[in-house]
């Protein structure tokens, strides 16, 4: 997120905040129409389907007051950020900021391949090589970007989406219900003989 003052003399103040779909929709889903929320999450769709990486705009205003209060509690999880749950307490502390914020809007910028990725990628299969496709993207994005890459043929290989949550959030180790997910795929994947397994 970022603050930016708009009236010095009331110090009243806008908070910016971008992100995913995924993160920042239910964050603006009570201060936003639901037609402007199904509007915005069309485009993504649409943008996502291009191979587009995908981002959403929102914002809220705040008092002096709130930020003075909210500021407190952020520093102080940021110096604690090395003790025991640390990065949950900052992670935890930024959230709560972005509370009741408003839709802007969506945009999407293209990411393209660097020159020889599908070579480089079928020279490393050929080698026996297991590729594995980690990504925060869309669904959308990351299935469109892996078949323009020839990771993936969707018409053949083995798709599944693992819904990842907060659980794990700042941690080394996966959380328990994404490790099962990612146990389920690759058990489901080894029965259909899958060439690629895409967890997303």
């Amino acid at each position: 997120f970022e603050l930016h003052a708009l009236d010095v003399a009331t110090g009243a103040i806008t908070v910016f905040s971008k992100g995913s779909d995924s993160e920042l929709f239910p964050l603006c889903a009570a201060e936003t129409s639901s037609e402007d929320m199904s509007h915005a999450d069309e485009a993504l769709t649409e943008m996502a389907s291009a191979g587009l990486r995908t981002m959403v705009l929102s914002k809220k205003a705040i008092l002096l007051s709130e930020f003075n209060a909210w500021f407190l509690d952020y520093s102080e999880a940021e110096a604690a950020v090395m003790g025991p749950d640390g990065h949950a307490r900052l992670h935890e502390a930024g959230r709560n900021l972005e509370q009741g914020l408003s839709l802007v809007g969506v945009t999407a910028v293209e990411d393209t391949l660097q020159d020889n990725v599908p070579e480089t990628l079928q020279f490393f299969r050929d080698a026996g090589v297991v590729i594995w496709m980690l990504t925060g993207d869309k669904r959308e994005t990351a299935v469109t970007i892996a078949a323009t890459s020839s990771l993936i043929d969707p018409l053949h290989d083995h798709l599944e989406h693992v819904e990842c949550d907060d659980e794990g959030y700042g941690l080394t180790e996966p959380s328990e219900s994404v490790r099962l997910q990612l146990e389920r795929v690759v058990a489901k994947a080894a029965l259909g003989n899958a060439r690629v397994v895409m967890a997303i």
